[in-house]
């Protein structure tokens, strides 16, 4: 029988997948109505981009549009069994990253980051995504 911890990572690989390979759609029904991102880009600003991006719609738009053309590379470096937890209805997924950047905003390298989940009814929900380099 799957652990509540076993469930959230699974939930945290299909965040992952559905980032990458989703529709908008799709990646926005994985989201909390209120959920934040919190952006690598060291030159968002001169990008003209928000450091945070706030709101389902906004963060959906920003995965699936802005961070695939930029294309990315975002590769746990081994599954966070210690950095995964559970307690009621709230969750977190966090660890070491390697960090691939394809358009030169940032630098390449390890990453730290944090995924935050809220549980209802409907299942596991993306609360905010974090990340900072190492």
């Amino acid at each position: 029988m799957a652990t509540p911890e076993d469930e959230l990572l699974a939930f945290f690989d299909n965040v992952r997948n559905v980032g990458y390979h989703g529709t908008e759609t799709e990646f926005e029904a994985l989201l909390d109505n209120n959920v934040a991102l919190f952006r690598l880009d060291q030159n968002s600003q001169k990008a003209g981009r928000d450091r945070v991006v706030r709101g389902k719609h906004k963060v959906a738009q920003s995965i699936t549009v802005e961070l695939r053309q930029d294309n990315p590379v975002f590769a746990p470096r081994a599954k966070p069994q210690q950095g995964v937890w559970v307690i009621g209805n709230a969750g977190q997924v966090s660890g070491v990253a390697d960090w691939k950047d394809t358009d030169g905003d940032n630098k390449d390298g390890p990453i730290l980051y944090s995924f935050m989940f809220s549980k209802s009814s409907g299942g596991w929900l993306v609360v905010c995504m974090w990340g900072s380099h190492a």
